[in-house]
């Protein structure tokens, strides 16, 4: 499940159903918070086994997320300032970087 970006990460919740048992709360295993960068992961594996030692298929759920609490920074080679008499305009240019997507440029 991809969560977008700087989520509040609530674990899952898994149960389970046994023929001779009824509902069960099955064993949950969490994994570690991974990250490569601003990219991050996290796993939970759900296993049973039963009285009688069948096992039920492991279940795993992985969450993905974008963290980011920096802002961008944009820059420009242009000034403000008054263009005098009948100027030709050009639109300014703007690029920037930002510390998960990199170098951002946008005209």
């Amino acid at each position: 499940m991809i969560l977008g970006c700087n989520p509040t990460v609530i674990d899952p919740v898994f149960t389970g159903l046994d023929n001779c048992v009824g509902v069960f709360d099955p064993i949950v295993t969490i994994g570690e918070v991974t990250n490569d960068g601003c990219n991050y992961s996290q796993s939970w594996t759900a296993n049973y086994t039963d009285a009688c030692g069948n096992e039920a298929a492991e279940v795993s759920v992985t969450y993905t997320w974008t963290q980011d609490d920096q802002v961008p920074v944009i820059t420009t080679e242009a000034s403000s300032g008054d263009l005098g008499c009948n100027p030709d305009v050009e639109a300014p240019e703007f690029s920037g970087t930002d510390n998960c997507e990199g170098t951002i440029t946008r005209m």
